[in-house]
């Protein structure tokens, strides 16, 4: 049964969200405001107060900024999390470390975005007489990129991705199925610059039909930060982010985009 604006309103207010998460989360404000953080690094003090009946939704946010925070480097508290709260319900369909890498994971990604992502090879697969970039399978956000083979010294942890002239990259929020019509520019990252937030701006209908491809692809996430390039060949996503940053988003357009999340996760499991 389809239910109203001011009983959805209501229904917000009222659903108990979990946030587990790190202390590098720069999203962890926004977040406060719709839940309760769980910070992994204070797990022991934290998981004796917590009960899986004082919450409907819990939601591991996976911070890649510095190696430090890895999920793999909490995977043993997160699948805690995910044993003790079977029965809730997990933000994006994600309950273990396992899962959580699996996605972020580039070549995987490739396997499941081939026709939207520029050639990909595995690194020990890749042309050695073409001009590629170089990304780790699981990076650090922006860290694990490198422009010659020869910065590559653990082939098997690394991709190899044909290189694009990008007119324009931007990041675009997939928010429960539904394309976010504002998205952020951003710079380019290359040898010497690093990457920066530029600009918010409506998105036009042709990347809006682009984003729909990859909610299609998949139906089970809940909130998705996609890198879009518009290059003069067309659009062609970079990767997708289960767990995307919108800090800056949110510090030039004063929109939250945690409160759009649980209010589509609120029209999700009450209607």
């Amino acid at each position: 049964m389809e239910i109203g604006f001011s009983e959805r309103v209501c229904i917000i207010i009222l659903m108990k969200n979990l946030i587990v998460t790190t202390k590098a989360d720069l999203d962890t404000g926004n977040f406060t405001k719709c839940g309760e953080i769980f910070l992994l690094e204070n797990f022991a003090a934290e998981f004796s107060r917590i009960k899986h009946e004082q919450f409907d939704t819990i939601y591991f946010r996976s911070h890649f900024s510095i190696p430090e925070t890895l999920p793999n480097v909490f995977a043993t508290e997160i699948d805690t999390v995910s044993r003790d709260f079977a029965r809730n319900y997990f933000i994006d369909n994600t309950k273990t470390c396992a899962e959580i890498i699996d996605f972020e994971d580039k070549w995987q990604q490739y396997q499941i975005f081939r026709e939207l992502m520029p050639e990909t090879w595995r690194f020990r697969d890749a042309p050695k007489d073409e001009k590629l970039i170089y990304k780790k399978r699981i990076s650090s956000r922006a860290r694990g990129v490198a422009f010659s083979r020869d910065e590559v010294l653990d082939g098997e942890n690394w991709i190899a991705q044909r290189k694009m002239e990008i007119l324009c990259e931007m990041r675009i929020y997939i928010i429960c199925g539904e394309i976010f019509p504002l998205a952020s520019t951003k710079s380019n990252k290359t040898e010497t610059q690093k990457v920066k937030i530029l600009e918010i701006i409506r998105i036009a209908n042709e990347e809006i039909e682009f984003a729909k491809k990859v909610a299609k692809m998949t139906p089970k996430k809940d909130f998705l930060g996609i890198d879009v390039a518009k290059t003069q060949s067309g659009l062609f996503l970079i990767e997708a982010n289960r767990s995307p940053s919108f800090a800056s988003f949110y510090k030039l357009s004063g929109i939250n985009l945690a409160e759009n999340l649980y209010k589509g996760v609120a029209k999700e499991l009450f209607t």
